[in-house]
C-alpha cells in the first residue's frame, strides 16, 4: 500500500487519519498500525533516505570527520602526555613515518603530521558517509541518536582496521626516532645510543597505546555520526 496526499496532506492508508508530513505519517503507522511499518518503508523508498540530499550528507559527513580528527588528535596528545613522553608524538610520528619527513625538523615534522592527520579525517569521514548512505536499511544516518550510535560503531571498525594496524606496524620505528632524535642531538650522541632505552620505553606503554586510541576514535566516530545525524535532522 502507499499513502494518499491531498494537496500537502498524508494519509494514513488504514484509517485514513492526515498527516502534514511524511515522517509525521511514518511515526503514527509505526505507533498505531506497525504490522504496516515494513510494507510501507519499502513503497516510500524510506522517509529519511529521500528526504535528505547526498550533498548535505557527504558535506556533512566531511565536516564531521575534520572537526572528528582534531579531537582524535587532542585525546592522544592527552594520553600521551599521561605517559610521560611528549604530547606531538603521534604527529612527529605520522611526519616521520608516512611522509620521510626528519626525527629532528621539531614542529615542522609535526605539523606536517597533523596536515596529513586532518585530510585523512575528511577523506575517512567521506568514505564512512558512502557506506553509511549507500547501506541505507541498516547504517543511513536520519538522527543525532542514531548518529552516534553508528558514529560509535564506525569508529571502532576504522581503529581495527585501519588504525591499530598502523600503530602496530608503522608507528613504532616512526616513535622511537621521535622520541630518539631530538634526545641524540642534545646529547651530542648518536641515535643509536639512545635508541634501545627509547625503544624499551615505548614497547611498553603499546597496550596503553592501542586502548588510547581505541578510545580516539570513538570520539572520532561520534562526532561524525552526529554531525551527520543534525544536518539530516534538520531537513525532515
Amino acid at each position: 500500500m502507499s499513502s494518499e496526499k491531498s494537496g500537502e496532506t498524508h494519509t494514513c492508508p488504514v484509517c485514513k487519519a492526515g498527516f502534514h508530513s511524511e515522517p509525521a505519517l511514518m511515526e503514527h503507522v509505526s505507533k498505531v498500525h506497525p504490522q504496516m511499518t515494513q510494507a510501507m518503508g519499502s513503497r516510500m523508498g524510506g522517509i529519511g533516505v529521500t528526504g535528505a540530499k547526498a550533498s548535505t550528507y557527504f558535506g556533512w559527513g566531511a565536516l564531521g570527520g575534520f572537526v572528528g580528527a582534531i579531537l582524535m588528535g587532542i585525546v592522544m596528545m592527552i594520553a600521551a602526555a599521561a605517559m610521560g613522553v611528549t604530547p606531538l608524538i603521534m604527529m612527529l610520528a605520522m611526519g616521520i613515518g608516512v611522509l620521510g619527513l626528519s626525527p629532528t625538523g621539531g614542529m615542522a615534522t609535526a605539523m606536517g603530521g597533523l596536515i596529513l592527520h586532518l585530510f585523512d579525517g575528511v577523506v575517512i569521514g567521506l568514505l564512512l558517509a558512502a557506506i553509511s548512505f549507500g547501506v541505507k536499511r541498516f547504517l543511513f544516518i536520519d538522527s543525532v541518536r542514531r548518529g552516534a550510535y553508528i558514529g560509535l560503531l564506525a569508529g571502532f571498525l576504522v581503529w581495527l582496521v585501519f588504525g591499530l594496524p598502523i600503530l602496530l606496524a608503522v608507528m613504532p620505528h616512526a616513535m622511537v626516532e621521535a622520541v630518539a632524535g631530538p634526545m641524540a642531538a642534545a646529547k651530542g650522541v648518536p641515535v643509536s645510543m639512545v635508541a634501545p632505552m627509547v625503544k624499551a620505553k615505548l614497547v611498553s606503554m603499546m597496550g596503553a597505546m592501542a586502548g588510547a586510541f581505541l578510545v580516539a576514535h570513538l570520539a572520532y566516530g561520534l562526532l561524525w555520526g552526529v554531525f551527520i545525524g543534525y544536518a539530516v535532522s534538520r531537513r525532515k
